[in-house]
């Protein structure tokens, strides 16, 4: 299932002086071609999703769960003037470098690939009012872009093996934190869950970390591995389960985090404020954020850390499934342009990027 957020965007007034814009879209409105996407800054773009061309640039293919969505996408620049959607890497942004005008109702999306980890050579707050929606991994953003995808197989588990591996395990879990959260931690202390800085179902960090044995890696692990990959391979002997704190800036979405985690012999534990909804294989990691209490995410951590028959299942969910790039990354895009509109999550782009650097920024869960 693809996730994404789809807004109408009112009349809005460029920085650039002398031109405005008006962004109106209609629900009932007919499209007598695909739409067409074009993409400003491509070379910071990811083209690996599958694709046909026709001849003058790419159609994707039938976009899920809808199926007859189809977005012509286009590097082609001369045709600003009749793209529906003009996409611009957020890593590759240029104040010198925009269109010099846009058509009515054409959507400016802020694409935003990974993290704020960069300092823009001009001062782009003026084009603020320009971008219409925000795109990325996060599920803050208007439209949500699909980490991976995932399909059933089917294998034949080495019980054995998995059994082994679970007995070398000499710790129970492992936290990554990132500063902001480390004072979190440092504020509530042994404070009850009512007066918690933590929001939502996160209160429950507090009475895991009192009643499990959790060792707390900060600065999110940078000094001790260099990607995620090297991280979770480093951690994977020696603990049984990870903590993955949905609003966490050590990644951009907690999806990248779990997904990685099924290369190694260690089960994410997903901490979160509302209903993951991100395509995950069932049964392959634990979600605390549907329990209602903090003793059931106990509970289940109690349970399968100390059974190596439910270590051992949540292992064959993950050898049951085959992990995958998603289908197509600008079918979210796409089926967004079609749909009906509402209004949009962020007026401030540039403010949304930089602040998923705090954890404190609320998340609205994707529906």
């Amino acid at each position: 299932m693809l996730l994404w957020f789809t807004y109408e965007v009112g009349r809005y007034t460029r920085a650039i002086p002398g031109i405005t814009v008006d962004f109106l879209k209609n629900a009932d409105v007919k499209h007598p071609r695909p739409l067409q996407v074009l993409i400003w800054w491509a070379h910071m773009l990811p083209w690996t999703f599958p694709v046909f061309s026709n001849g003058n640039g790419i159609l994707t293919s039938p976009c899920p769960p809808i199926g007859a969505n189809v977005c012509h996408v286009t590097t082609d620049r001369g045709s600003i003037n009749t793209s529906d959607a003009v996409v611009f890497a957020a890593e590759s942004a240029d104040l010198a470098d925009l269109p010099p005008y846009r058509r009515q109702s054409q959507a400016w999306v802020f694409f935003a690939e990974g993290p704020h980890q960069w300092t823009p050579s001009q001062d782009l707050s003026q084009t603020v009012p320009i971008f219409n929606w925000t795109m990325a991994f996060r599920e803050d953003s208007d439209i949500v872009v699909p980490y991976k995808a995932w399909k059933p197989i089917f294998g034949i588990p080495n019980v054995s093996k998995r059994v082994a591996t679970f007995r070398a395990k000499a710790r129970t879990a492992v936290w990554m934190i990132s500063e902001c959260e480390k004072q979190k931690l440092e504020i509530s202390g042994n404070s009850s869950v009512a007066g918690s800085p933590w929001s939502g179902t996160e209160r429950f960090i507090n009475i895991v970390l009192d009643r499990i044995d959790v060792d707390i890696i900060f600065d999110c692990g940078r000094h001790l591995c260099a990607s995620r990959h090297e991280c979770l391979n480093l951690l994977k002997d020696e603990y049984c389960f990870v903590f993955v704190m949905e609003s966490s800036p050590c990644f951009e979405h907690p999806a990248q985090f779990i997904y990685d985690s099924f290369y190694y012999d260690i089960i994410p534990v997903l901490f979160g404020v509302g209903d993951f909804k991100h395509p995950l294989p069932p049964q392959t990691f634990i979600d605390t954020s549907k329990l209602e209490d903090p003793s059931d995410a106990v509970d289940a951590l109690r349970k399968t850390g100390f059974s190596p028959r439910a270590y051992v299942n949540f292992m064959t969910q993950r050898q049951d499934s085959v992990h995958m790039l998603a289908v197509n990354s600008m079918c979210a895009l796409c089926n967004a342009l079609y749909a009906p509109p509402e209004k949009p999550l962020h007026k401030d782009s540039l403010l949304w990027w930089r602040n998923r650097s705090d954890c404190s920024v609320h998340r609205r869960t994707v529906v």
